[in-house]
């Protein structure tokens, strides 16, 4: 009796776990449908907010093309300005310079009127001593004289006297009317040079107020340039974080197994490296950023191949990445190709090594037809010359 209770007992407890283990077993199947189903929605959000970020991207492009054209009209405008800067105050310089040689032949054609007063002051008083109705008097001179001799000496002298003074009240009156000439040419270009001033400084004006506008455009093309930059980082940042719940599933599966393989070249007859991992001047952005894989240079079209075997966990468009294939070769290794032209496969595809996987192109954040090729460990980038040599 005691045993036949003992096994009931043992019937109902394997009756027990049998029901637990189909009921596992069928809400398995469940919990690995709705990892998939969040996966999938994930990858979708991932998508979509890629596109969202390559029409970012191409509105930083247009802001900074703005941006770049302005600064060179603004440059332009700058270099204008200050030639005409230069050219002003050459100007003002040589009206100044007018203006003390105008002082100068002033003060001169001051002291030759005053010669010239004195002169004909002087002259005037010995005519009206010498002279009786515009003739002289030969009666005082007679009367005057001691003897014939002292006469004739002294209307002589006299004579001459008279002859030295209009002499030189002609050339006092020379030297004023060379001076006269001077400083009416002189006052002619000071009113020419106050003339090119006035237009001077009105297209002076004009190109400061152009300036003014140009500047005002700077800053409104920079404020742009800042904005789509501020929302790309912002997207950039979500993207990391859609990527990091992509990683957490991920992580849900078996990578166990060390990846102990080494990569093929991924550009048959193409080596030359023109960006290396590491820090790096973004080319577009101009600003230091993580260079997370290598480019490696080649004309558009040309074949692209698988590092090694592997299944294709991503295929597509992947923002700054452009057309982008993500290869998982197990133990957590991933490596990633991007700025294709063309895509050969679709995700969830078996590749071997160097079997082709696309083409050479320059989509996405891309300066010119290259690859750019990243090694991944779960998830995180590593230099790919951990895993690649370049064929020599």
């Amino acid at each position: 009796m005691l045993e036949s209770k003992h096994k009931l007992k043992i019937t109902a407890i394997i009756c027990i776990f049998t029901t637990l283990i189909l009921s596992f077993m069928l809400v398995l199947p469940v919990l690995g449908d709705e990892q998939d189903d969040l996966l999938e929605q994930f990858r979708k959000e991932q998508a979509e907010l890629e596109q969202e970020m390559a029409d970012q991207k191409a509105l930083i492009k247009e802001s900074d093309a703005t941006l770049s054209t302005f600064k060179g009209q603004l440059a332009d405008l700058d270099a204008t300005i200050n030639k005409e800067e230069k050219e002003l105050a050459s100007i003002k310089k040589y009206i100044k310079n007018i203006d003390s040689s105008i002082i100068e032949t002033t003060k001169k054609l001051e002291e030759a009127q005053v010669k010239l007063d004195y002169q004909v002051e002087s002259l005037s008083g010995r005519l009206n001593e010498t002279y009786i109705n515009g003739q002289v008097s030969m009666v005082d001179v007679l009367f005057s004289s001691t003897s014939m001799s002292d006469f004739l000496t002294t209307y002589y002298y006299m004579e001459k006297i008279l002859q030295s003074d209009v002499e030189a009240i002609d050339n006092i009156e020379a030297t004023r009317a060379e001076i006269e000439t001077k400083q009416a040419k002189l006052k002619k270009e000071k009113e020419d040079l106050l003339t090119l001033k006035a237009d001077q400084e009105v297209v002076l004006a004009g190109l400061e107020t152009k300036q003014e506008e140009k500047q005002a455009l700077v800053q409104a093309a920079e404020q742009d340039v800042q904005t789509a930059q501020k929302a790309y980082d912002e997207m950039e940042a979500q993207s990391e974080e859609i990527a990091k719940q992509i990683k957490e599933i991920l992580a849900t599966r078996d990578t166990s197994t060390p990846y102990t393989g080494v990569f093929t070249w991924p550009v048959p007859g193409y080596t030359y490296v023109s960006s290396n991992y590491g820090m790096r001047l973004h080319p577009i952005l101009k600003q230091y950023r993580m260079h997370t894989g290598i480019d490696i240079p080649a004309p558009k079209g040309t074949k692209m191949v698988a590092a090694d075997t592997g299944t294709v966990i991503y295929a597509g468009s992947m923002s700054a990445y452009g057309n982008t294939v993500m290869i998982d070769h197990g133990g957590g290794v991933v490596s990633l190709y991007g700025h294709m032209s063309k895509i050969s496969l679709k995700s969830g595809a078996s590749v071997s090594r160097g079997e082709k996987i696309g083409e050479v192109g320059s989509t996405g954040w891309s300066t010119g037809n290259h690859l750019h090729f990243e090694v991944r460990e779960n998830g995180d980038d590593v230099s790919p010359w951990n895993y690649v040599t370049k064929p020599k």
